[in-house]
């Protein structure tokens, strides 16, 4: 019996995902300060082709199927409207913002229980007096 391949995991790219967020907020604040022509609404949807794609790139595959969930695409048959365009950027910073804010909370508690483990560790090693002054003698 032969054993079925796992695929690996791609893994996160979080350089990539930052240009890519960046891009995206500046693209929004752009389409929110002008009235797009239909034609630019058209650009900005296909430029959000483009970004789902390279997003789907830069995320592993579990994150990739979550924001599949969310239903951010566009609907494309008659062409995308301003309003459409604008909502779906602004959906897709959101669940980007989301998924920072979750970032730097799993890296803040990765750090809280490294320190944790690190702590008694580094308390027990000799002459480690914490930062007070080592006493000498009875008392």
């Amino acid at each position: 019996m032969a054993m079925e391949e796992v695929p690996e995991e791609r893994p996160l790219d979080p350089t990539k995902l930052m240009r890519i967020a960046s891009m995206v907020r500046e693209v929004l604040d752009e389409a929110r300060r002008m009235q797009p022509t239909k034609e630019a609404a058209e650009e900005l949807a296909a430029l959000y082709g483009r970004v789902k794609r390279e997003l789907d790139d830069a995320l592993p595959e579990f994150l990739v199927n979550e924001l599949n969930a969310m239903e951010l695409d566009l609907p494309f048959k008659d062409g995308a409207t301003a309003e459409e365009v604008r909502m779906a950027y602004s959906g897709l910073i959101g669940w980007m913002s989301g998924l920072f804010q979750g970032l730097q909370a799993s890296f803040q508690a990765q750090s809280a229980v490294q320190q944790m483990e690190q702590g008694p560790a580094i308390a027990d090693l000799p002459g480690n007096t914490n930062g007070k002054p080592k006493r000498e003698g009875y008392l």
